[in-house]
């Protein structure tokens, strides 16, 4: 596996998150490739096919994680061509005052080479302590 394109692809994962944690819908939407085979799973059981429904998904996780960051402690990525797929084990940490523990969330992702540039087309958040209080 090529490391130039692993960076590549860690990169685009950290500036995706960046831009959550930001919450800045826009910037966060440019990660993402949306085609007739995009999909993503949110860590309620919420399914998204398009990019209107994924806004609206960001838009609702932004006022409902309002003190919270995602941060990633442990990731693999494999690549085979222009598609790539990236796990990751994240917390879910409180910024504000009361800071709780963090909830460990399980980020999962396909990234198409779209460009010569990693977008990704495919995204399930996923988390027991999440859908239990779900």
């Amino acid at each position: 596996m090529n490391s130039e394109t692993v960076m590549k692809i860690e990169k685009a994962i950290r500036n995706m998150i960046d831009a959550f944690n930001e919450r800045d819908t826009e910037l966060t939407l440019t990660y993402f490739y949306f085609d007739e085979n995009f999909l993503s799973y949110g860590p309620d059981g919420s399914k998204t096919t398009s990019r209107e429904q994924y806004r609206q998904l960001l838009e609702n996780e932004f006022n409902k994680l309002a003190a919270k960051q995602i941060e990633i402690v442990w990731s693999k990525i494999s690549v085979y061509r222009t598609m790539a797929t990236f796990v990751g084990e994240c917390y879910l940490r409180s910024t504000g005052l009361g800071a709780q523990d963090p909830v460990p969330i399980r980020f999962t992702a396909v990234l198409r080479e779209i460009n010569d540039r990693w977008k990704i087309n495919q995204l399930c958040f996923s988390s027991d302590v999440l859908t239990q209080a779900a």
